[in-house]
């Protein structure tokens, strides 16, 4: 039986994994790393550090399954955090430290160039290193994304997949660089990575990273994905309609379509057109800056002696919050938090002397769920119909996390076995596709996607979160209207 070695490189940890072709996770290392934050606004990472975890990752993983030998390793595939570049050298040795996904930093443009890119924060970045940092632009061979400094490492050649091109106008449907905007803009086009389809293997390991890796030159190496595009495969996303919301350092509501809908971002709603990890179909996706990184931002100033007790207990403090937190009723006694951390500012309405700590960290949990509603709905109004939220990501652990869910958006939630791995099984997925082990995606996703539990909404919490619902949609727009996402 083959094995696939997935490398998921995400925002705050890089996990490596041996999954089987029957979506077995036989082996999982996770290695977690920190940002630099030079000012408020920005937030970098160092690739090199991602290396390193990398390959200690691999390492560990290789050790924990002595029966997997090196040769039946049969591909790697990856899965990344996306819009977030930096420059190397034609060595591919970075020349800076990556901006990611979370920096803020942006050029100084005309707003008629604005409209060129779209929103797309990749260019955003590569114009802000050109007009700040000209040197470093010249001296760049390529702007790589995370996926394709890995495969520049793997095999020699940088390549991304649609899902992370895209944020540098790369155009899914012609299959190619908007030249022309690009040349508009003043960037060169040959400074940005090659890309291939999600299921495509680009070659295999070089000889000396498979000697570094303890891995063989006759592994392939695939494309891969998105880290959101990996997990909405991952938790066995084909159909139109068919949703997830993923609860991590940042939240993301998903839904497929099966046609182009508009060119990349809608303003008015904040919402995306992104290419899948299929060919062909698309995900429409919005946002919710900080949801993990709210709740650590709890822990770290108003939880020490949870934190300390859970250290204790060998057990994390979101599971002793969760306890406390399952005592406060539903509705947190009309508190009201709007989750807009990361980008800009949020907000917290109606606290008074009766609300605890423990009423703080479920509005937390309410006021994620309010806004994966707001956006459930104006996705629907674009004509989808959502019975379903299939959820995965760290949130999908909580013990009451999915219930407050399913009872504000009054959908039923769906969890997977791989619940916190679900990005991991797309890659999986894309690798025995790309293999030819899979013969179709419809055959995959029977063959390793399992659905563990079903979680149904109650009518009549719905009614009553439906009430503070509305409070909480003017304190949200109320919220955006003074920051700039």
């Amino acid at each position: 039986m083959g094995h696939i070695l997935v490398i998921d490189l995400g925002t705050t940890t890089v996990k490596t994994f041996i999954i089987n072709l029957e979506g077995e996770i036989l082996a999982k290392n996770v290695s977690q790393y920190e940002s630099i934050v030079p000012a408020t606004g920005m937030h970098e990472q160092d690739p090199r550090v991602w290396l390193s975890k990398i390959k200690e990752g691999v390492k560990q993983v290789m050790e924990k399954t002595e029966k997997v030998e090196k040769k039946d390793v049969e591909a790697i595939t990856i899965v990344s955090q996306r819009a977030t570049v930096f420059p190397v050298n034609q060595n591919g040795e970075p020349l800076y430290n990556a901006l990611t996904w979370m920096d803020n930093r942006k050029p100084e443009i005309d707003e008629e160039k604005k409209k060129l890119y779209n929103h797309r924060v990749t260019i955003e970045k590569i114009l802000w290193f050109k007009q700040n940092k000209p040197e470093v632009y010249n001296e760049a061979e390529k702007f790589l994304l995370p996926d394709s400094f890995l495969t520049f490492y793997l095999t020699g050649e940088p390549v991304s997949s649609p899902s992370q091109g895209v944020y540098a106008l790369y155009d899914p449907l012609s299959e190619k660089y908007d030249e022309e905007k690009l040349e508009e803009l003043g960037i060169d086009v040959e400074k940005l990575p090659k890309v291939l389809e999600s299921d495509k293997i680009i070659g295999t390991l070089k000889s000396e990273v498979a000697d570094e890796l303890g891995l063989s030159t006759e592994t392939s190496v695939v494309v891969g994905s998105g880290d959101q595009q990996a997990s909405a495969l991952g938790l066995g996303m084909l159909e139109k309609n068919d949703a997830k919301l993923t609860l991590g350092t940042g939240a993301f509501v998903d839904v497929v379509a099966e046609e182009y809908q508009f060119d990349y971002y809608e303003e008015t709603t904040r919402i995306f057109n992104l290419p899948h990890a299929i060919k062909g179909k698309w995900l429409i996706e919005a946002v919710i800056p900080g949801a993990g990184t709210l709740l650590d931002w709890f822990i770290n100033n108003f939880a020490y002696e949870e934190y300390k007790k859970a250290k204790t207990l060998k057990i994390t403090p979101y599971s002793i919050m969760d306890d406390l937190a399952s005592e406060v009723p539903p509705t947190t006694d009309n508190l009201i938090i709007v989750p807009l951390f990361i980008f800009g500012k949020g907000s917290i309405k109606n606290i008074s002397f009766v609300h605890t700590r423990s009423h703080i960290y479920r509005g937390i949990l309410e006021g994620i769920g309010y806004s994966a509603r707001f956006f459930v709905d104006l996705i629907e109004n674009l004509d989808f119909t959502i019975e379903t939220l299939r959820m995965d990501g760290g949130g999908a652990n909580s013990k009451i996390w999915p219930k407050i869910i399913a009872d504000i958006t009054g959908k039923m939630v769906a969890i997977t076995k791989s619940k916190t791995d679900a990005s991991a099984i797309g890659a999986l997925i894309l690798g025995g596709k790309a293999l030819g082990h899979f013969s179709s995606y419809e055959g995959a996703i029977d063959q390793v996607v399992r659905v563990s539990k079903i979680i149904e909404p109650d009518e009549e919490l719905n009614k009553k979160y439906e009430e503070i619902y509305e409070q909480f949609i003017d304190e949200l727009l109320s919220a955006a209207q003074e920051i700039e996402v």
